[in-house]
């Protein structure tokens, strides 16, 4: 086997590893739980409805099935986080072997270097590690950018096939599937119509009628068969499409998701927060030099490749940065396409270098790059994955909710009813997750937004710090 793709897939395994590995160290976030205890009711009643109004799109839900069946877990008690996360750690791991449907049209060194980036990327691999639905939207958003370009290149219908059935898991995936659309369409048609000249970016040649109808009606199988959740739930597919009135109301909600235009720039920048440093600038300055490069090599097949994608990523990033409703994994989709340029930008000031001097000093910068980001990788996701010092970490559960599982459990083991025992746990506004998940093996417990006078005080209360006047009151029966 040639050497480099040895060498490709030694990265994609430790890309692989470091997703999997202690995929359970960390607390579940909120919207890891909310998608878990949906996921539980699709295993344990083998039924679910998609809402337009919460949770995203379906898919993250059935393929959660495929390692739950795997693992014989049979119910939400049996699942546990490895479970749960395996499969967006696959997606971020594909983001790199994705890299072979387009090797054509890369040079050797460029392909390593964005194999390799994609591999290690702090973000991409924390993200790659949550049960929430980015990871997966980003794996079929840019397999079908991959497609749609090789549909562009030979106007071979497999092609159009693959484009429209990955177009179709990320309308199944997350409702901000439009925006990466109308990134694809934006950088298509501007290559189109200024490469037209040159032959090089051949759009009308492949898309003919035919394949195009191909490229509709696989994608629209995909859509059927995930909303109407496999034909027992038709309304999904209204939903599905009433959905968005609710998400353009929700783009500038949320005073809390509420966050300025430089943002995302900002999280992968200058990430510093509680004393730590934290920053991705080697690969946005290696992004930016690879987009230099690509407007420059606009005429030959590799250069070409990469405006097309640099054109899709910047769309999106314009269109995420200016939407007011802002959340830190947003940004993967179009940072993706960065890292990508990051590669080749590495890979071309390496090919102009002249002197053997000049090419080793590029080469300890970038070995000292990778080296910095691996650090942060491994920080990041391995040591301060719940702290506040960490940039990605979101509204995150704090590492406490261990002890506390930890001492219902000791108290569930002394009692006759062991984890039937009765829990009663009361949050303003019924603000209590990730609880529903750490708590999904106790069949007795009851969830609150207020303090219940009349009912006797369970064995086991957990309350709010709002609570615990009427918690005293309640108790010890304080008229």
């Amino acid at each position: 086997m040639n050497k480099w793709f040895v060498l490709f897939f030694i990265i994609a395994g430790l890309a692989l590893m470091v997703r999997l590995v202690s995929l359970e160290i960390r607390p579940m976030h909120t919207d890891e739980a909310v998608h878990a205890v949906k996921f539980g009711r699709l295993l344990e009643e083998g039924y679910y409805r998609y809402d337009k109004n919460e949770y995203h799109g379906p898919l993250l839900n059935y393929l959660t099935l495929i390692p739950a069946w795997f693992l014989s877990q049979k119910d939400l008690a049996g699942v546990n986080e490895y479970t749960l996360r395996v499969i967006p750690a696959i997606s971020g791991t594909g983001l790199v072997l994705l890299l072979l449907a387009v090797i054509r049209f890369l040079k050797s060194v460029t392909w390593i270097f964005s194999a390799l980036f994609l591999g290690i990327s702090p973000v991409l691999v924390f993200y790659s590690r949550y049960y929430i639905q980015e990871s997966l939207l980003v794996f079929f958003t840019w397999a079908a950018l991959f497609f749609l370009y090789r549909w562009i290149e030979s106007g071979n219908k497999k092609w159009a096939l693959l484009t429209g059935f990955t177009l179709g898991m990320t309308v199944a995936t997350k409702e901000t599937w439009i925006i990466a659309l109308g990134g694809i369409l934006f950088s298509a048609m501007v290559l189109f119509f200024t490469g037209r000249k040159t032959g090089i970016f051949p759009m009308a040649r492949a898309l003919n009628l035919k394949n195009m109808g191909l490229m509709m009606l696989s994608a629209a199988i995909v859509w059927i068969l995930f909303y109407s959740s496999f034909f027992s739930n038709l309304q999904g597919l209204t939903d599905s499409m009433a959905t968005y009135a609710n998400y353009i109301k929700k783009a500038g909600g949320f005073e809390k998701h509420i966050h300025p235009w430089y943002y995302y720039l900002q999280l992968l920048a200058y990430g510093r927060n509680g004393g730590w440093f934290w920053t991705e600038a080697f690969l946005l300055a290696a992004g930016s030099i690879g987009f230099i490069f690509a407007l420059r090599n606009r005429n030959d097949k590799e250069g070409i490749f990469f405006l097309f994608i640099a054109l899709f990523s910047i769309f999106t990033a314009c269109v995420y940065s200016m939407l007011p409703y802002k959340t830190p994994w947003n940004l993967l989709t179009s940072y993706t396409g960065w890292i990508l340029l990051a590669g080749y930008g590495c890979a071309e000031v390496i090919r102009i270098s002249r002197t053997k001097t000049s090419r080793y000093l590029i080469c300890f910068l970038i070995f000292s790059g990778v080296i910095h980001l691996g650090y942060q990788t491994w920080f990041l996701n391995y040591e301060y994955y719940a702290d506040a010092s960490n940039p990605w970490v979101y509204g995150h559960t704090g590492r406490d909710i261990f002890r506390l599982v930890e001492k219902v459990e000791d108290i569930s083991g002394t009692q006759p009813s062991g984890k039937d025992i009765h829990i009663e746990i009361i949050a303003a506004g019924h603000d209590y997750w990730p609880l529903p998940w750490y708590f999904r093996e106790y069949p007795n417990t009851g969830w609150w937004d207020h303090v219940d006078m009349v009912s006797p005080p369970a064995p086991v209360i957990i309350a709010s710090p709002e609570f615990g006047t009427e918690l005293l009151e309640k108790i010890y029966e304080i008229p």
